[in-house]
């Protein structure tokens, strides 16, 4: 895809028959080459801002969902803690240390 503008280019100036050009038809050239350029990285520019502000937007997403997933997680956690607690019976011993840390989170 990189040799395409360069081909385009080289017609370009062969159809212009530049060997044949004055100075002024050669600056006249320039500048028109140079508009050409200032468009393309325009153009260019344009592209990869839409690209960023897509990344961005896409992240923010993901951001999103994240703390959504960590909000059910946390449900999750304190709906088993309770299931726990309703299915232990009222004379049980106390739960072992490592039991006890697993509810708290």
């Amino acid at each position: 895809m990189g040799a395409r503008p360069l081909e385009m280019i080289q017609r370009y100036l062969e159809e212009q028959n530049i060997q044949e050009k004055t100075l002024i038809e050669l600056t006249h050239l320039e500048i028109e080459l140079d508009v050409m350029l200032r468009q393309t990285r325009f153009r260019k520019t344009q592209l990869m801002i839409e690209a960023i502000k897509a990344h961005h937007e896409e992240e923010k997403r993901l951001r999103e969902e994240k703390t959504l997933m960590e909000v059910e997680m946390v449900a999750m956690m304190s709906e088993n803690h309770a299931l726990r607690l309703e299915l232990e019976p009222n004379n049980a011993r106390a739960p072992p240390l490592q039991e006890t840390l697993l509810n708290l989170f």
